[in-house]
């Protein structure tokens, strides 16, 4: 719709807008708000301008002929110009007119499943902080109806029926965790601010295993009818994938209809009703078994079953690691197994910034380099990774270690790392100081797991079992898939050295009919692992579409595997990538999706990946290792895998009598010794057991 000049300028305060006593059809008004939404974004900063447009806008919306499609975006037009003007002015009176005019607003968006309300809530939010000027009530609320924003980032990405969409809303959602989290630190409020980082944390992965509890829930609720739906559906995705290849959340069979109509029962939301806030919390936890059981799939785990978690994998600390935002420093929340959650601040994590642009800058430049140019390329990303490991200690490592130094002393502390944002890709343990000019790692003084979300680290809780790491597993061995003598190599010699009768299927036999077989394969209680040599593929703005390559070109996905996670039925203990950057996320970090966190959603206790594409020989000495720990030395995997780093940080490291002559060679070289040889595996999931 085009501005008309007439009223496209600023205009002197007070004036009456030309349209204001007009009974103008609906067209004429859409002419007029379109107007004035294109002054108010050019004059944004301009307090008088502003106040004339509340004023005209006011006008519009007390027309007599006013249609529900102007008075709709008018109201949120009308309460976005108010809350500017607040931000502006910073007076009382103005941020009160904000409140009003965005409570006023929440009554056209529709409820928490409706696109816009989020936004709408937000603002309110922000419009409260500016009125509250101290006082408690505001405050509280504003709290409220940011952990409320979250809840409604939840519901939209539970409503997509593609993963893409998913990954769009949760991108939305990982934001605002950020914002709202900074909040409740700034209020002192420290547990709501542990609940809002982990709501905006890993919602795709979540979303692929929440789906399994539908159907139990709308039973509970007595809607009989909506769990056959829902059932139908289900089982209509599971033969679109199985035809097409596809994921779960990417086959798009469960109508939208449907997704709308089981979430408006499970969370007792009927359509007409706009709960916000306080309100909105109690709407969702009215008694019954149906909307009790929704809170526990929407909600983020409370810190009562975050520290039962953490007590039953042996953890003493969950670390977020929140970048900096504007001009305030980074934020270390930390959330001990017993005691209460403490903040840390540290500028660095602003400051730092270079370091980690410049090393991405690098890393994507090795990723994509040509073959003639990949040794310089490689080269330069290897001294951007010694930078990086030299900041990561100032900005984050050394105020935690002083930290922990205050408060326990005793065996090596045992920490899940929840990095937020671009903070995903940095190897922390490897974080390094220098003593006498000799480098000191973080894995020298800790064990560190890294953790996608506190959701799925409940999760892999209630999956412990116990057990004994040197006995013999029902185990698949995948190695060289594509006939690359480079790829899987260590598989050969790991089998031969633990697992001796064990097949081991290369080449064509290395299928992902046969992998997937392996997956879904009851346990039978006996302890599982999957070792996987092959290359791995990351998409970074798809995902989803990550991949595993295998036999004849095959490929196994994210998505495939997200697949499996809805019945949770891929039940294994102990996953080993050997393949190319199996724990890199994709280009949203905080949605921690990776091959690695798929494997988790599908069920695997424990995974190890990579952050990188480590070269061959470092994975096979490292990937050995691995395993003459988990098998001889009877450690967990985190354990094993620490141990295994220590090893090759050793100058003096001895080869087990297991390893064979080849290796043992290799094994001698000092530069596995360097942080690129050792420190791009990472552990994530279970710690114990």
């Amino acid at each position: 719709v085009g501005t008309d000049p007439a009223v496209a300028g600023p205009g002197p305060a007070g004036a009456a807008s030309p349209y204001s006593a007009l009974d103008v059809p609906l067209l004429g008004q859409a002419m007029i708000l379109s107007s004035l939404a294109g002054r108010w974004m050019a004059n944004r900063n301009d307090p008088d301008t502003l106040r004339q447009l509340a004023v005209e806008l006011e006008r519009l919306l007390d027309q007599p002929t006013a249609g529900t499609a102007v008075i709709e975006p008018a109201v949120e037009v009308l309460a976005e110009i108010r809350l500017d003007l607040a931000r502006l002015t910073r007076r009382r009176a103005d941020a009160a007119e904000a409140v009003r005019q965005s409570e006023r607003a929440l009554t056209v968006v529709g409820g928490p499943y409706a696109a816009r309300w989020p936004g709408v809530v937000r603002r309110l939010a922000e419009a409260l902080r500016l009125r509250s000027r101290g006082v408690d009530a505001d405050r509280r609320r504003a709290r409220e109806l940011g952990l409320a924003v979250l809840r409604g980032y939840a519901w939209q990405t539970l409503l997509q029926s593609r993963t893409e969409h998913a990954v769009t809303a949760a991108a939305r959602a990982a934001a605002e965790a950020v914002y709202t989290a900074v909040q409740c630190v700034h209020d002192g409020a420290l547990d709501d601010a542990v609940r809002a980082l982990d709501a905006g944390r890993g919602l795709v992965l979540y979303a692929s295993t929440a789906a399994r509890s539908v159907p139990a829930m709308l039973r509970a609720a007595g809607r009989t009818d909506l769990a056959r739906r829902w059932g139908e559906a289900d089982r209509a995705t599971d033969a679109a994938a199985a035809v097409v290849g596809a994921g779960a959340l990417d086959a798009g069979i469960v109508p939208d209809d449907l997704r709308h109509q089981v979430l408006r029962v499970l969370t007792g939301i009927e359509p007409g009703q706009q709960p916000a806030g306080s309100e909105a919390v109690a709407s969702s936890r009215r008694s019954g078994a149906a909307t009790g059981a929704a809170v526990a799939l929407l909600d983020p785990p409370s810190l009562t079953e975050i520290r039962a978690a953490l007590r039953a994998q042996r953890l003493d600390l969950l670390v977020y690691l929140v970048p900096a935002q504007d001009r305030q420093a980074g934020l270390m929340v930390l959330v001990p197994a017993e005691g209460a959650v403490t903040v840390l601040r540290s500028a660095e994590l602003g400051s730092g910034a270079g370091e980690l642009r410049d090393y991405l800058r690098a890393l994507t430049e090795r990723q994509s380099a040509p073959e003639e140019r990949s040794a310089e390329a490689a080269l330069r990303w290897r001294d951007h990774l010694e930078l990086l490991c030299d900041w990561a200690w100032r900005a984050a490592i050394d105020p935690l270690m002083r930290h922990l130094r205050r408060q326990r002393g005793g065996p090596v502390p045992r920490i899940g790392l929840v990095p937020m944002g671009p903070l995903a890709v940095v190897p922390w343990h490897a974080a390094r100081r220098f003593e006498r000019g000799v480098p000191h790692y973080a894995v020298q003084d800790l064990e560190i797991s890294y953790v996608p979300s506190a959701r799925l680290l409940c999760q892999g809780a209630e999956t412990i079992t116990g057990g004994h790491h040197r006995r013999v597993p029902d185990a698949l061995m995948i190695g060289d898939p594509g006939g690359d003598q480079g790829v899987g190599g260590e598989a050969r010699a790991v089998r031969d050295a633990f697992y001796p009768g064990l097949p081991l299927h290369v080449g064509p036999d290395a299928s992902v009919a046969r992998l997937r077989d392996w997956l879904v394969r009851p346990a039978d209680g006996q302890r599982r692992l999957l070792h996987l040599g092959c290359h791995g593929t990351v998409e970074a703005e798809r995902p989803w579409e990550s991949r595993l390559q295998l036999a004849g070109g095959e490929h196994l996905t994210a998505g495939q595997l997200l697949d499996l996670g809805r019945d949770r039925t891929a039940l294994v203990d102990v996953v080993l990538l050997a393949a190319c950057e199996t724990g890199l996320t994709g280009a949203d970090y905080d949605e921690a999706f990776s091959l690695a966190t798929a494997f988790l959603v599908a069920g695997a206790r424990s995974v190890v990946g990579s952050l990188w594409a480590v070269y061959d020989d470092a994975t096979s000495l490292a990937m050995f290792m691995i395993h003459h720990f988990l098998r001889d030395r009877g450690l967990p995997p985190a354990a094993a895998l620490r141990a295994t780093q220590l090893w090759m940080l050793d100058p003096d490291r001895l080869a087990p009598s297991t390893m064979p002559p080849k290796l043992r060679e290799l094994s001698m070289r000092p530069r596995w010794a360097k942080p690129f040889a050792w420190s791009g595996f990472i552990h994530l999931g279970a710690t114990s057991g």
